[in-house]
């Protein structure tokens, strides 16, 4: 096995260059804050940027990444103020969220906890639009066997789908549970 570089140069970028390398090579790209990853099976890696507030894709075959989710503007404004969460649904690529960790999938949905939000997103990756998946945005533990919108989270971090798709997986850390 050879180690290499797959997206990015090495070092970290500044926040406001979310889009730095859009619609390019990956590997020539500047990422800020990688943090998790999914590989679907269509050939694309999709990976989250804590730092940037974005969800990124990289197409196996051509290299090209593009941004799937996030608007390159942070969920916390200069006045370090919390925003509004949207109302979903909406374009993915317009959404201002906050740090995006956990990324899993399964055919066209991409799933992608918000732990500044204490949810996790569902971007449908045929529409563009994303919408709430799990979570009020309360951070407190609640809803066992109920409707996962009306479930609480505290800091969702690492996701994972189950292979037929029937199941999704949340590390909700500061809850201490799967």
């Amino acid at each position: 096995m050879v180690y290499t570089n797959f997206v990015g140069q090495g070092g970290p970028a500044p926040a406001s260059s979310i889009s730095n390398g859009d619609g390019g090579v990956a590997e020539f790209a500047t990422t800020n804050g990688p943090f998790a990853l999914w590989k679907n099976d269509a050939s694309a890696v999709y990976f989250s940027e804590r730092t940037a507030c974005s969800v990124r894709r990289v197409d196996d075959t051509t290299q090209i990444i593009t941004t799937v989710l996030g608007n390159g503007d942070c969920f916390v404004d200069s006045a370090n103020e919390r925003r509004a969460p949207p109302t979903f649904p909406v374009l993915a690529t317009s959404l201002t969220i906050g740090e995006p960790t956990g990324v899993a999938g399964f055919g066209d949905l991409l799933f992608v906890s918000v732990s500044e939000w204490n949810q996790v997103l569902v971007v449908d990756l045929t529409t563009g639009l994303a919408d709430l998946f799990a979570g009020t945005g309360q951070a407190e533990f609640s809803g066992d066997n109920g409707n996962a919108t009306e479930g609480t989270l505290s800091n969702p971090t690492f996701l994972s789908a189950s292979r037929d798709g029937t199941k999704l997986f949340v590390a909700d850390t500061d809850n201490g549970v799967v």
